[in-house]
This record gives C-alpha cells, sequence and structure tokens, in this order.
C-alpha cells in the first residue's frame, strides 16, 4: 500500500471538494482523450529494441543515453557548462521586511554578463547565522530551493513576495520556513523588450552560434542559480529542491532531469505533456516538435517524450501540481507510465500528483500540499543520509 506523500484524511466534506494530498490514489476517472501525448506513450522500463530491462544497472545505462540524446536534441552541451563560473553574488538591496533576510544580489552566470536574483534565508541570531545546531552538538544544514517565476514582466520579484499575488510568493513561503532560497531571473526578460520573446530566442542563437532551444539556455542559467545556491553558508547539498509554476515548472523539470543535485521538485500547471502546454514557442523547444522532417542536420528532430525526460528524474521526489488546465487529469498517463521506473526503484512514495481543478492557478490548499510534500521529501533525505553514513561510519 502506497503512503501518501502528505498526510491528510481521505474522506472529504463534499465529493467536489478537491484532493488535498500529493500520491498516485488519481481521484479523478482515468482520462480517454485524443491526445497525442497519452496514445505515444513507451513503457520507460525498455531498452531501444522494446526488450524489458533485466535489472537496476540496465536501467542506469538505458538512462545515460537517455539523457545524452535528450541533451543533444536541445543542443545543451552546444552552450558549454554553466557550472564552474563564477557564483560569489554581489548584494544590491537587502531588507528584512517580510520576516526573512532578502537580498537582491548580482552573480556571474553568463561569460560576460552578470544575473540577478533575490536570495532568501531565515533571519537568525549572529551565533547560529551560518548554521543550527541541536543538544548534543550537531550540526543541522538547512535546505535549499531554486524557486522559478511564472510568465510576468515581475520576474524575480514574484517568488520573492514583492508582488500583490500572494500565492506565487514561493520562495518568500520556503524561507519562511526554514529554507535558504535563490530566485533566478529567466534570459527572456533579459534579453528583449516589451515581451518580445523572439529577440531573445535571436540573441541566443547568436552568442551560441548554433541552433540550440531556449530550454536549454534556461537549463545552464538554473544550474547556475543552483550553484549559487550551494554556495551559500548553511546549505544542505542532500536536500535540494527545484520549484516552479508555469514557465517556472517547465524550468524546473528540466534543471531536475538534467541535475542530479536536485533531490524533490514541484512542478506545478507547466503541461508535462508535448501537447499540453506551448512547448512548441521557440523559447522553448521550437521546432524541435514539428511534425515534419528535419532539414537541418544540425537539429535534430525531438523525437522524445516527457514521459522518458521525466524518468531522468527518478528515483528522486518528483510532484506534479495541476488544475485541469494545463495539467491535471490528462497528465495523469504520463505520470502512471513514468512511475513504473520510481516502482522498480524501490521507490514509488517519491512520485505523485494533486488535481486542485481550479485552472492555472496555485490555491491555499495545493500550496499547503506542496510545502507537507518538500518537507517531508527532504526529512526522508536527510533520514536515509544518516542511515547511510551510520552503516559507513559505525
Amino acid at each position: 500500500m502506497r503512503r501518501p506523500l502528505a498526510s491528510s484524511s481521505s474522506s472529504r466534506p463534499h465529493p467536489n471538494d478537491p484532493p488535498r494530498r500529493i500520491d498516485r490514489a488519481f481521484p479523478d476517472p482515468d482520462p480517454d482523450p485524443p491526445d497525442e501525448d497519452a496514445r505515444r506513450i513507451v513503457p520507460p522500463w525498455f531498452d531501444e529494441r522494446h526488450e524489458p530491462l533485466t535489472d537496476t544497472q540496465a536501467w542506469n545505462a538505458r538512462r545515460q543515453r537517455l539523457r545524452a540524446q535528450w541533451r543533444e536534441a536541445i543542443g545543451l552541451d552546444r552552450l558549454g557548462p554553466a557550472r564552474g563560473r563564477p557564483t560569489v553574488p554581489v548584494v544590491r538591496a537587502e531588507d528584512h521586511d517580510a520576516g526573512v533576510i532578502r537580498r537582491l544580489v548580482e552573480y556571474g552566470s553568463e561569460p560576460d554578463a552578470v544575473w540577478r536574483a533575490y536570495l532568501l534565508r531565515p533571519i537568525e541570531s549572529t551565533s547560529a547565522s551560518n548554521r543550527r545546531e541541536d543538544a548534543q552538538n550537531v550540526v543541522r544544514l538547512r535546505p535549499g530551493a531554486v524557486v522559478f517565476h511564472s510568465t510576468t514582466d515581475e520576474t524575480i520579484r514574484q517568488p520573492a513576495g514583492l508582488t500583490a499575488d500572494a500565492s506565487k510568493h514561493l520562495g518568500l513561503d520556503l524561507a519562511r520556513r526554514g529554507w535558504v532560497v535563490v530566485c533566478p531571473e529567466c534570459f527572456l526578460w533579459r534579453h528583449s523588450q516589451a515581451n518580445r520573446y523572439h529577440q531573445a530566442v535571436a540573441w541566443l542563437e547568436r552568442q551560441a552560434g548554433k541552433p540550440v532551444a531556449g530550454l536549454a539556455k534556461m537549463t545552464t542559467d538554473a544550474q547556475a542559480a543552483l550553484d549559487l545556491l550551494l554556495s551559500q553558508p548553511g546549505v544542505d547539498p542532500m536536500r535540494i529542491a527545484a520549484v516552479g509554476h508555469s514557465l517556472g515548472a517547465k524550468q524546473a523539470l528540466y534543471l531536475a532531469a538534467f541535475d542530479d543535485r536536485v533531490a524533490a521538485t514541484v512542478f506545478s500547471e507547466g503541461g508535462l505533456g508535448l501537447t499540453h502546454s506551448n512547448w512548441n514557442d521557440p523559447w522553448y523547444l521550437g521546432t524541435l516538435l514539428d511534425p515534419d522532417p528535419d532539414p537541418d542536420p544540425h537539429r535534430p528532430h525531438l523525437r522524445l517524450n516527457h514521459v522518458e525526460l521525466l524518468t531522468l528524474i527518478a528515483p528522486r521526489g518528483f510532484a506534479l501540481i495541476g488544475g485541469d488546465s494545463a495539467d491535471g487529469a490528462r497528465s495523469q498517463p504520463l505520470i502512471r507510465a513514468a512511475g513504473t521506473v520510481w516502482d522498480r526503484l524501490g521507490h514509488p512514495e517519491a512520485l505523485g500528483m494533486l488535481n486542485h481543478r481550479r485552472g492555472h492557478t496555485l490555491p491555499e490548499e495545493a500550496r499547503v500540499a506542496l510545502f507537507a510534500w518538500l518537507e517531508e521529501r527532504c526529512a526522508t533525505t536527510l533520514a536515509t543520509c544518516q542511515s547511510d553514513q551510520g552503516r559507513v561510519n559505525p
């Protein structure tokens, strides 16, 4: 029997009341839509010859090949590595107005440019500013999160808690719960004017000198933000989350798929299926999703699907939150298919979804569930690490 990822009563006062936990119970009936993603799902626990994999070692080899294919398809390696670039932030502004330390910082992301982010952390006493200690003087590091903004001209102000819509203040809310948080800026607003995102795409192709997908740039920038987070004092490298809504969810998914440092991911209304959202826009995957044969040999056609991409995250934590807009009932076949990998790897509880059925929003019950899920995943990760250390150093 699967244990729910966020504790909650299974009974609801009204049949139409939305669920309040993240799991794979799927309260909605199984959908049967004329949906390309649902029809094209290939069982992931198979190799390229459609032969079932025999064990975890075979899956790990398959996973490495899948990751390499995706990296090549989106042009991730053609951008060069994001990791290793300067991450020491320069503080441009600081306030404590929201009960946390909130700093506007600039840091290195591109070789010849700086990027902005909000860096948030709890307010601590001077003696415990860099770490917390329990009664046995054991160091207690804090969990950390990279929280991406959605499509808004407010960009990094949104997750940092400086906008009117409090439901999107995810970075601020996590900092109030004891997390260290980085809220980075998406390149679309850095290299375009008046929401003309095509300008940013043109800039990217000039910079790269080769065709690359916009999501490749978003992923390298997300990795640089993760470097920044891990450079902060008192952050536990084993308890790192990627969190985002809509545009931010897309970035969180790709960061987790290509960077194993992410232990838990929250994907809210990003449109998991390739036909569930605007993945074909040029600032995401663009012509890689063109159904016609690809005439450019330097830009291979993406013949994969997001079930395969999602399995690159297994067995780490992944929570999908939908509202029957970009995600929801139609996301169930994808989660169910990818879940076979989590099951085979022995961590079925680490994958789940919640459908609040309230559209492209993030209502309070979904926020409560995602915070509870993140805290449980971090507690599970910490307990596993301590158990492993106990076996190595008795």
